[in-house]
């Protein structure tokens, strides 16, 4: 693995050893675990909660001041 250090002119080149340890294996495989299960549950809920039966039956206040609501801003 090299690392690169910028000075004004000039680049500084370092390597260090690029050994695959087991500690390393398990980081990378529990990050990416994670930003799977994140991402793939924030998709499912971000779309469940515009199902207007979904709203209705739970969150009937929320889905009045929706219908209510002429405006084009989704933010407010």
């Amino acid at each position: 693995m090299l690392s690169f250090q910028f000075t004004a002119n000039k680049v500084a080149v370092k390597e260090y050893p690029d050994k695959l340890t087991v500690f390393v294996f398990l980081t990378c495989l529990v990050a990416t675990t994670s930003d799977l299960i994140f991402g793939y549950d924030l998709e499912i809920s971000g779309g469940v909660t515009l199902i207007d039966c979904f709203l209705a039956q739970f969150f009937s206040s929320v889905f009045h001041k929706e219908k209510e609501s002429h405006s084009t801003n989704e933010y407010y």
